[in-house]
């Protein structure tokens, strides 16, 4: 199968399935080996959105991953952030689209872009594990981190309900690094890549 994700900046959009109700916010579909539509699927926000990586997980489960300014509706429920600066976020979808989870990774302040979220892959069953960039103070598993350096590598592993299990975040004092790509092992061991 091959899974498509994007954003909508305000005009109809049809994977084959028909229009996506939704005028503004993320777009994306699951189209089979022969590019048909298996479903498509559309997430209402007023703000800007920056979807940054899809995976397919066991039975069919999606993972995305991005970055949000605002409020985002992954269909009933609100992924909330900060609407002056963008945030990650991460979000587990069954197979018929629905909503499994939804989190956000927002800075201690209102004004700063704190995480950016790239690449999820899955670990064990449905954990999720992602990387990208920290680049002030976020909360990350109901604890604050902050940054190394002016940017550091950020690597976030979620349960399959979306509790944090693990995270870290590697730089050093004087560098700007970002974390770029992933590739994670069934046991949650990982390879991170990125840029400094």
């Amino acid at each position: 199968d091959l899974q498509l994700l994007g954003m909508n900046p305000g005009f109809n959009c049809d994977f084959g399935g028909g229009p996506i109700a939704v005028t503004q916010g993320l777009v994306g579909a699951r189209l089979n080996d022969l590019f048909e539509n298996e479903i498509s699927l559309g997430f209402a926000s007023a703000n800007q959105q920056a979807p940054r990586g899809v995976a397919d997980g066991p039975a069919g489960v999606l993972a995305i991953a991005g970055n949000t300014a605002g409020v985002i509706d992954f269909g009933g429920s609100l992924v909330d952030s900060q609407t002056s600066a963008r945030q990650g976020f991460v979000a587990l979808l069954e197979t018929s689209g629905e909503l499994r989870y939804g989190k956000f990774f927002k800075g201690a302040s209102a004004s700063s872009t704190s995480t950016q979220l790239v690449r999820p892959r899955f670990a064990a069953l449905s954990q999720v594990v992602t990387a990208g960039t920290l680049f002030d103070d976020a909360m990350v598993g109901g604890a604050t981190i902050s940054p190394i350096g002016t940017s550091d590598v950020l690597v976030i592993h979620l349960s399959d309900t979306g509790a944090v299990v693990a995270s870290g975040h590697y730089g050093g004092s004087t560098t700007a690094a970002t974390g770029d790509s992933l590739a994670v092992h069934a046991d949650g061991s990982f390879i991170v890549a990125g840029r400094y």
